[in-house]
């Protein structure tokens, strides 16, 4: 994840406010949701697993599209 936040760091910058607000949410959501994990086990631990790793996944989508969207708009200006 940490690659992946390196390599669209430009795109990103270039990307609509509200694509990038979304991802700085989702970021943030996960930053929580990673130091409840990080807490004493508990019963909705795996729950709570399975929520995270969605959120990296969807997450990660959203960064690809973003790296597209610039690759795209790149194309177009050249």
């Amino acid at each position: 994840l940490v690659e992946k936040l390196k390599s669209v760091s430009q795109p990103l910058a270039n990307a609509r406010r509200e694509v990038a607000d979304t991802i700085g949410n989702h970021v943030s959501e996960l930053s929580v949701s990673l130091k409840t994990l990080a807490g004493p086990i508990s019963p909705t631990s795996d729950e709570l697993a399975a929520d995270i790793s969605g959120r990296i996944t969807e997450l990660s989508e959203m960064l690809n599209r973003v790296v597209t969207e610039s690759h795209i708009r790149g194309s177009v200006r050249n």
